[in-house]
């Protein structure tokens, strides 16, 4: 446990190995300049063969927070400077919080006191889902139940023991725990943004004549239309096809329809992370199509303007954006981008307008988790998305967004540990619930 204390005009520097925790306090004043600066792997042992370093300076009282979990902290640079940003630079597993020292006292109980104070009411919402997010970490990261997607080659060669867990606030402060620079595919996570993107494309009208707005009650991937003939909505695998056969309307040359919606991410994200793209899970999924480019040529029939449409570069463009990548941040500030009417908390630049963002959170609350989508809805009572990769979040409007990344899936294709998070955060914060009312 790397550590920096100061209270009472001590700094008190100490380093553990085997802990997975490393938070620093600092004191409430203008500038503050200490040593040492670690820089190598040897100053790490030689603080961890003395157990601890004692130096004297006058710092006043403990007020900023700053965490940073992880098993590896080879180069640690910490600065400080009042009102402004604070970082550890040098850690792969580090994450920002902006120094607001009216708020960092709550912070340091809210994160590091029991589950009591992680629902302090005189805490913000952010601050206590902070907290749970961080006393739950270790449990979480124990659960070893669920399996990997066998039917994506490359997704079940993933590592099983990842988890991260990220929380976006509504003025784009990012909190984050565990493996959160791990990069994954959005897989069908990125059909909230497919369904923006062919929304924005092509008209509400247009679109809501191609995919319907209800749960299916079925398989992600089944062969089942609605009563008009039509995916039941835009989250199972036939709605994200057509959203991407709506794209390739608009763009006909492929990568000017990927770009679309790879734009859309970009500005969801506002920057918190980079968007690449996983060619080597695109090539695995492309080779195992079949399924998608039956269910293609199943909706052509009622759908005609698919039969217009190359198929197979349908289909490679809606695995495309299946195979953009993120990570925990990255997802973390999408689920605040659509929890904030459309609003990128990070650029404060509108993505999406106000009935689009609507439609869309009132799609993931009733439909973004596969076939469990009514069970989380009633247990969770948050909108969310998830996909197989792992990838899960969740958008609770007007305040924040939460992200979780673990590849171990349940039954219906959810992230195992992404899953019991959800539970245990609205468990311990029951205003979290769509419907919780604060006289309950």
């Amino acid at each position: 446990m790397f550590g920096v204390f100061i209270e009472s005009g001590n700094i008190v520097l100490s380093f553990r190995c085997q802990m997975k925790m490393m938070f620093c306090s600092f004191g409430f004043i203008e500038t503050i300049k200490f040593h040492p600066v670690l820089t190598c792997s040897e100053d790490l042992q030689e603080i961890d063969e003395n157990c601890s370093y004692f130096t004297e300076q006058s710092c006043g009282y403990c007020a900023v927070l700053f965490v940073v979990v992880g098993r590896e902290c080879d180069c640690v640079e910490i600065v400080m400077r009042y009102g402004s940003v604070v970082r550890v630079l040098g850690s792969p597993r580090s994450k920002l919080i902006r120094n607001r020292p009216d708020t960092n006292k709550r912070l340091l109980s809210t994160c590091f006191g029991n589950e009591e104070s992680s629902a302090n009411e005189n805490s913000t919402l952010f601050e206590q889902v902070c907290g749970v997010v961080t006393n739950t970490y270790a449990d979480i990261l124990e659960i070893r139940d669920g399996k990997l997607p066998s039917y994506v080659r490359r997704l079940a060669a993933a590592n099983p023991n990842i988890y991260a867990a990220a929380i976006c606030s509504a003025d784009g402060e990012i909190f984050s725990v565990g493996d959160v620079e791990v990069a994954f595919t959005l897989q069908s996570a990125v059909f909230p943004i497919m369904y923006a993107t062919a929304v924005q494309l092509c008209g509400f009208e247009l679109v809501s004549s191609r995919i319907g707005h209800e749960p299916s009650g079925d398989k992600f991937d089944a062969f089942t239309l609605n009563e008009g003939r039509i995916p039941h909505n835009p989250f199972v695998k036939a709605g994200g096809i057509i959203s991407a056969g709506l794209i390739k309307t608009i763009h006909k040359q492929q990568v000017d329809a990927f770009q679309s919606v790879e734009s859309l991410v970009k500005k969801c994200t506002g920057n918190a992370c980079q968007i690449s793209f996983d060619n080597r899970v695109f090539l695995a999924e492309l080779d195992q199509n079949a399924r998608a480019m039956a269910l293609a040529h199943f909706m052509a029939e009622t759908s005609p303007f698919l039969a217009e449409l190359d198929i197979a570069e349908l289909i490679e463009l809606y695995i495309s954006a299946c195979c953009i990548t993120v990570n925990t941040h990255g997802l973390a500030a999408i689920a605040s981008t659509f929890a904030m009417d459309g609003v990128c908390p990070i650029t404060n630049e509108r993505v999406c307008d106000s009935r689009l963002t609507r439609d869309i959170m009132s799609l993931m609350y009733n439909c973004g988790m596969y076939d469990y989508s009514g069970r989380f809805a009633f247990e969770v009572g948050i909108p969310a998305k998830s996909g197989i990769s792992g990838a899960l979040f969740m958008s609770i409007p007007g305040e924040l967004g939460i992200a979780i990344f673990s590849p171990l899936l349940d039954n219906c294709g959810n992230s195992v540990r992404g899953v019991r998070l959800a539970n245990h955060l609205v468990q311990s914060i029951p205003r979290l619930h769509l419907f919780h009312f604060s006289n309950q």
